[in-house]
């Protein structure tokens, strides 16, 4: 073990020499900080995967609903389409028939 005298006149081993108490405690603080900052980020980046994981469902739910409401409304313009249909023919039915109640009393 090597003994040295620094300027302060204080004996340092070279072990202790190595090991600078403020620089120690420096790079605790920066190592603290450094890991601090990697679980910012960590949180920061799972928070972006979850919400572009929302963004997609909520756009796939969209486009379902889209359907089902493209599916519901033609349905409902079929259903539409067939009364009307069906009130033509009647109202033609009942239509000749008035003509021909018409024409039996003006002859």
């Amino acid at each position: 073990m090597v003994l040295d005298e620094d300027e302060d006149g204080k004996v340092k081993s070279e072990s202790q020499e190595a090991l600078h108490p403020g620089k120690l405690e420096m790079n605790f603080e920066e190592l603290l900080k450094q890991k601090e900052e990697a679980d910012k980020r960590c949180k920061v980046e799972a928070r972006k995967k979850k919400m572009e994981q929302e963004k997609q469902e909520f756009e796939l739910l969209r486009q379902e609903m889209g359907e089902d409401e493209v599916n519901e409304s033609s349905d409902t313009v079929s259903k539409e389409y067939e009364e009307l249909k069906k009130l033509k023919r009647t109202g033609s039915i009942q239509a000749k028939n008035l003509k021909s109640k018409l024409r039996k009393s003006s002859s």
